[in-house]
């Protein structure tokens, strides 16, 4: 590995001769040789000592004017590199600018989407929601015509039909009111809510399966008939206590249902 000596010496050989000074040529005038790496930090320094421009040396200039315009070099890259860097800098701000904008619209994009997901989602159980209704409706309208005929009936027997059918329709009516009972003991025990329920909420929390069988016998069981159905039996101190003001029911203290209905 030369020393700075060796490469400073080396180098000033050669300038004397008015040979070329680069890494190369002082590896090759240098007894024990180097690597690039190593004379190249020495001869860096010593360009930058000896103000060293071999284009001007070679031209035939005077020496003065030679470590002026070696000078005026340097400061004419210095400033070249202030301004690249500069310049650097501003597109560096512009494509962070352009990046910042791009992910300000895919953020935007995403939530966009995120948007349209839970409106389809929506969408979807709203339509889930319709054919049930819908096929309610259908299976409420086969059991209003039922009823219809059996109030229409005539001849002999209707009497007896249409008294079939109103047992028939209290024992429904009956077991709407039980089974409600029943589930606003279960939400008392477990400490759920107040203990006051709004008719919609009530209607939710009666069996599918006695839902059908009402709707098939032509029912009507929506909140408005199960207010009203309560309603009755508040009345007559049955089942449950109704909130005027709010339209609520609760359960009647005491009232135990089985066989009383």
């Amino acid at each position: 590995m030369p020393t700075k000596d060796e490469v400073y010496d080396a180098a000033d050989r050669m300038r004397a001769n008015a040979e070329r000074v680069s890494v190369r040529s002082v590896q090759k005038a240098l007894l024990k040789g180097g690597s690039y790496r190593s004379i190249g930090e020495h001869l860096a320094a010593w360009k930058a000592e000896r103000c060293y421009q071999h284009t001007l040396e070679n031209a035939g200039l005077p020496e003065p004017l030679q470590r002026q315009l070696a000078v005026l070099g340097k400061v004419l890259w210095e400033q070249a590199m202030q301004e690249a860097t500069r310049q650097f800098a501003a597109d560096r701000a512009r494509v962070e600018a352009i990046r910042a904008g791009e992910e300000q619209l895919r953020d935007e994009g995403l939530a966009l989407a995120d948007v349209a997901e839970s409106r389809i989602a929506a969408a979807e159980k709203r339509a889930e929601q319709l054919a049930c209704e819908l096929a309610v409706a259908r299976e409420q309208i086969k059991g209003l015509r039922r009823k219809r005929k059996v109030v229409d009936a005539s001849g002999p027997g209707a009497a007896a039909i249409r008294r079939d059918e109103r047992k028939s329709s209290g024992e429904i009516w009956d077991e709407v009111m039980v089974q409600t009972h029943a589930w606003m003991e279960r939400m008392n025990n477990a400490g759920r809510g107040d203990g006051n329920f709004q008719p919609a909420e009530l209607l939710a929390a009666i069996p599918k399966d006695l839902l059908e069988k009402a709707t098939s016998r032509g029912e009507i069981l929506d909140a408005a008939t199960l207010s009203s159905r309560m309603a009755t039996r508040a009345k007559h101190r049955k089942f449950f206590v109704r909130e005027v003001a709010t339209g609520s029911f609760a359960l009647l203290p005491g009232y135990h249902h089985v066989g009383n209905r």
